[in-house]
């Protein structure tokens, strides 16, 4: 699948939809913006969007950024001023927002295996056991 650039997608939809360029660009704005305020929040793994896909929290790059922020903050020779104050605690705040979300993660992927097992152990795929019918 190739991209399509927001420049080509608002020209091709507000000539399909018969609306002005204007008004379509402002949604699709509004649309990506939204969308990345709430992948920014990290309150989900996963966020699906209509007709677009599901996007999904990389643990790889979760974890880049957990290491990025770390050192940051870790830094011996950093000016130490208000503003740097500031900044270091904004990331301190960021950092433990990654680690609970990244701990979240973890216990939701050893949930899915040890369900994963108990599916595969039992009869049929039957995870409540053996039911008998009166």
């Amino acid at each position: 699948m190739i991209p399509k650039k927001v420049k080509d997608l608002t020209i091709t939809t507000s000539e399909e939809l018969n609306l002005p360029q204007g008004l379509v660009d402002d949604v699709v704005r509004f649309v990506w913006l939204s969308l990345r305020k709430e992948m920014s929040q990290l309150e989900a793994p996963a966020i699906y969007v209509d007709n677009l896909g599901t996007f999904k929290v990389r643990r790889d790059k979760l974890d880049i950024t957990i290491l990025k922020y770390n050192a940051f903050i870790n830094k011996k020779n950093l000016p130490r001023t208000f503003q740097q104050h500031a900044i270091i605690n904004d990331k301190k705040i960021r950092l433990n927002k990654l680690i609970n979300f990244k701990s979240h993660l973890d216990e939701e992927r050893t949930r899915r295996k040890t369900l994963k097992i108990t599916k595969n152990e039992k009869p049929n795929g039957d995870l409540e056991g053996s039911r008998e019918d009166s």
